[in-house]
């Protein structure tokens, strides 16, 4: 049973309804790794507990708080961002992502964005698994969250530590990850979702679930 502190450099961008949960982190890592999404699924270094992995959502240590982050990109036009020079949208197959080439007079069309974003010096998993895989997996990714190629979520370090296993159950008896309906043997919880619980999340169908309470706890 294990904690995972991971120390961050910049803030995460989360959706709202993203729970950032370890099984998806390990899964997307295996499935670039790999080459496949089930070749991903008979790898993942972590138990089961019924139907779910034994692997938390993200934790933020209460004194983090939301900000909103700035994103400045230029939109190029067919010269230098055609589709000759990008792969194909993975999940649409031989369709390409749609972009703009208009230009203004200096040949770039600048995009403003600002993503609601968590600033928080770390985040916290609690799972049940292999020490040793989940540290060298972990070691791969530069960032969590969306726009983590761009800055976002930037990585510091990670560190790995033997804890009671509260990958599935929190010490207060809360859920600390969705689980099932059906399979939850924890306290009641009033928040239940629709929602995927197995990875490929994207892909695996919603499921009623007892839901974690916040992502802000002390840990």
């Amino acid at each position: 049973m294990l904690k995972i502190t991971v120390s961050l450099k910049t803030p995460v961008i989360l959706s709202p309804d993203a729970h950032l949960t370890l099984d998806s982190v390990l899964h997307h890592i295996l499935t670039e790794k790999l080459g496949g999404a089930q070749a991903a699924l008979s790898a993942m270094p972590l138990e089961k507990v019924g139907s779910v992995f034994a692997a938390s959502a993200a934790f933020f240590p209460k004194s983090a708080g939301y900000v909103f982050t700035p994103f400045t990109s230029g939109l190029r036009g067919d010269m230098d961002a055609g589709t000759r020079l990008f792969a194909p949208n993975g999940n649409r197959g031989k369709n390409w992502r749609p972009f703009t080439t208009k230009r203004n007079d200096d040949g770039v069309k600048p995009s403003a964005d600002s993503y609601q974003s968590i600033d928080s010096p770390y985040l916290v998993w609690y799972a049940n698994g292999d020490y040793d895989e989940i540290g060298e997996l972990l070691s791969i990714p530069i960032g969590l969250g969306k726009r983590a190629n761009s800055g976002a979520g930037e990585i510091d370090a990670v560190i790995i530590e033997p804890e009671d296993d509260f990958s599935v159950v929190l010490p207060d008896g809360t859920p600390a990850r969705p689980v099932p309906v059906e399979e939850w043997k924890g306290r009641a919880c009033p928040r239940i979702e629709e929602v995927a619980c197995v990875p490929p999340y994207f892909s695996s169908g919603a499921r009623k679930c007892v839901m974690h309470m916040s992502r802000f706890i002390d840990v």
